[in-house]
C-alpha cells in the first residue's frame, strides 16, 4: 500500500458492518516455507450481518500510524455505542505475517477468544489466508507493517453526495434522480447509459471521517466547479495543470478528494450529522461532469463493494454478475492514472 500522511484521530470511530468483524477460537499455520504456507482461522463467528453497524476506535497509537499494527489498542462498539471488546492488539508478528493482509487482520487472543476483521466479508466457520492476500511485511514498526490501512476502513465509501447536479442528455439532473438507462455525459465516450444506481445513508455522528468534501466554486479553476459540489472523501477527482506535472509528471490524474482539502475553498463538512451518498456505475469506469467538476463514476473495488448494504450489493451483482464470479479480474481499468501517497498529499497546498 502506498505511503501517505493519513493521521489517526483518537476521537474518530470507524464504521464497519457486522459481517466484516467477528470472533475466532483458534488459528494455525500450515507449512513453514513462504509462499506456500497457509493460515487457517477456525471457529469464526461474525458479530452480525451486513445491515448491523459496529464501530472501531483506536485508543493508543502513534500519530504517524497509517496501518493497523501492534503498537495500538482498539475498541469495538456496537450500534448503541456499547463496548463489545476493548484493549485489542493487532496481531502482526505471528503466523509469518499472515495475521495481517490487505483486507484482513487478526487481533491477539485474550483467553480462548480472538477477534478478526475482513473487509471482504467473513464466513462463519473457517477462513483461510495465504501470501496471495498481500500479507504484512518487515518495513514497519517493530519490524512489521500490516497491509490493512486505517484509511481503508475509514474511507470505504466512494460516491457523490445527494443533491449533486450531473450533466446528462436532458440537461442538469440531481444525481439521486438518475435511473439505469439514463444518458449521462462522460469525458471519454460521450453520452453513456447508466447501468446501476445505488444509495448509502451514513450517520456522521458515528462515522465523522466519512463527512463529505465540499469543493467550492472555482476551487480547481475557472468554473471548476461552477457551484459547490460535495463528494465522499475517497471519491477521485480529475486534476490537471502544473501541479499534476510537477508532482507526478502527468498532464492529468485522479486524486482522492480528501487529499485536496486546503482549509479554504476545499473543506470537509464536519458540521453535518448525516449524508446520503449516491453511486452511479457504467459499463466502464467513466469521468463525469458535475457543474464543471470532472470526477469518477463508481469504481467497484473490493472494499467499496463490501461496504454496500446487502440489498444494494445484491442488486449490483445481478447487473454485473462477473464481479461476484471473478472479483478483481472483472473490475474495469481506471479511466486515468491515480495519484496517491505522498504525491497526493502535496495537492492540499496546490489546490
Amino acid at each position: 500500500m502506498p505511503e501517505n500522511d493519513f493521521t489517526v484521530s483518537s476521537d474518530a470511530m470507524y464504521q464497519i458492518s457486522g459481517d466484516m468483524i467477528g470472533t475466532y477460537s483458534s488459528a494455525s499455520l500450515n507449512g513453514t516455507n513462504k509462499p506456500n504456507h497457509e493460515l487457517t482461522v477456525s471457529g469464526v463467528e461474525t458479530l452480525g450481518d451486513k445491515d448491523d453497524e459496529f464501530y472501531l476506535k483506536v485508543t493508543q497509537f502513534n500519530s504517524s500510524d497509517e496501518y493497523m499494527n501492534n503498537g495500538q489498542r482498539w475498541t469495538i462498539y456496537n450500534a448503541d455505542e456499547e463496548v463489545v471488546a476493548s484493549g485489542l492488539i493487532p496481531n502482526n508478528n505471528d503466523y509469518q505475517g499472515l495475521g495481517a493482509g490487505n483486507e484482513h487482520l487478526l487481533f491477539q487472543q485474550s483467553g480462548s477468544t480472538g477477534y478478526i476483521i475482513d473487509l471482504g466479508g467473513l464466513t462463519d466457520g473457517t477462513m483461510h489466508y495465504t501470501a496471495a492476500d498481500d500479507v504484512a511485511n518487515g518495513n514497519g514498526p517493530n519490524g512489521n507493517k500490516a497491509e490493512l490501512g486505517i484509511e481503508d476502513v475509514a474511507n470505504a465509501v466512494v460516491c457523490f453526495a445527494a443533491g449533486t447536479m450531473m450533466r446528462t442528455a436532458s440537461g442538469l439532473r440531481a444525481v439521486e434522480d438518475l435511473s439505469p438507462g439514463d444518458l449521462v455525459w462522460t469525458a471519454d465516450h460521450g453520452m453513456q447509459p447508466v447501468r446501476w444506481v445505488g444509495k448509502s445513508r451514513v450517520d456522521l455522528t458515528r462515522a465523522p471521517d466519512l463527512a463529505p468534501i465540499e469543493i467550492q466554486k472555482g476551487a480547481l479553476g475557472a468554473d471548476a466547479p461552477s457551484q459547490p459540489v460535495c463528494v465522499s472523501p475517497q471519491h477521485r477527482v480529475l486534476v490537471t495543470g502544473h501541479a499534476v506535472e510537477l508532482y507526478a509528471g502527468l498532464e492529468e490524474a485522479l486524486v482522492p478528494a480528501h487529499r485536496l482539502v486546503n482549509g479554504g475553498n476545499i473543506r470537509q463538512k464536519t458540521e453535518m450529522t448525516e449524508v446520503t451518498y449516491v453511486h452511479v456505475m457504467f459499463n466502464r469506469h467513466e469521468l463525469l461532469d458535475s457543474c464543471g467538476l470532472v470526477s469518477e463514476s463508481f469504481y467497484p473495488g473490493a472494499t467499496a463493494v463490501s461496504m454496500l448494504e446487502q440489498a444494494t450489493r445484491d442488486e449490483l451483482f445481478r447487473i454485473f454478475p462477473q464481479l461476484r464470479l471473478f472479483g478483481d479480474e472483472a473490475r474495469p481499468r481506471l479511466a486515468r492514472a491515480e495519484i496517491r501517497g505522498r504525491e497526493a498529499a502535496l495537492f492540499s497546498n496546490a489546490a
